[in-house]
């Protein structure tokens, strides 16, 4: 069974795990196993952009809303952050990662672990305030297809922020920035749509830029990459 790692359930990750689960029980039930992975609790100021019903651990708490929607989907959670620590036994061969992180260092973590396994798919969102943007790219057979997170953004590898292991809750509540649940929304969204597009269609697009004040969406080169489900 086809595995699929959403890592970080916030305003990104929740928006997209809903339509996510629709197309995969509409399609896909009996083929694809969803692993949502966050470290950190729901609170009430979580409320205005991301989906929960319950103040727990993220990955824990919608990995159970959704079992009791999806009843034909594989489910699962761990309540704990990416770290160099436990990368290796998380993200695996063949998987398809949904990321939904809003530092670098995760990324460029994510990045390295992907550049040692042969097969992988990677389709990462992030947004500021009212713009965004989706990277995907692929290993197959040990080769990779697109340019890679530190090749589009070189500040992505810069490592001047951290990721949420290396600083304190009340430090990693002064780092959060305002965001929009539309643009949220808005990036969710493209990301489902590169989804499609592999699963479909055989192809995928390394970059895609969106803004919403200017209601507009443009993609950079096209590459082939047809995920093979077992």
């Amino acid at each position: 069974m086809q595995r699929i790692l959403m890592i970080g359930l916030g305003g990104l990750g929740t928006q997209a795990m809903m339509p996510l689960c629709q197309y995969i029980n509409y399609k896909f039930t009996d083929k694809f196993e969803l692993i949502f992975i966050d470290g950190d609790r729901y609170e009430e100021k979580n409320l205005s952009r991301q989906i929960f019903n319950d103040f727990d651990n993220k990955a824990i708490a919608s990995a159970n809303l959704l079992r009791t929607m999806f009843k034909g989907i594989k489910i699962s959670a761990i309540d704990k952050y990416i770290s160099i620590y436990n990368i290796s036994e998380i993200i695996k061969e063949n998987d398809l990662l949904f990321i939904g992180v809003d530092n670098n260092s995760t990324r460029a973590l994510i990045e390295k672990r992907c550049l040692e396994l042969n097969n992988v798919i990677v389709i990462s969102g992030g947004n500021d305030y009212t713009d965004g943007n989706v990277i995907t790219f692929a290993r197959k057979k040990g080769q990779t297809i697109g340019k890679i997170f530190t090749e589009l953004h070189k500040e992505i590898g810069n490592g001047k922020d951290k990721s949420p292991t290396e600083i304190s809750c009340g430090e990693l509540a002064k780092t959060s920035s305002p965001q929009l649940v539309l643009t949220n929304y808005n990036v969710a969204s493209i990301m489902m749509n590169e989804l499609y597009s592999i699963l479909e269609k055989g192809k995928f697009h390394n970059e895609v830029f969106t803004d919403i004040l200017y209601n507009s969406s443009r993609s950079t080169q096209e590459f082939k990459h047809k995920l093979k489900i077992a």
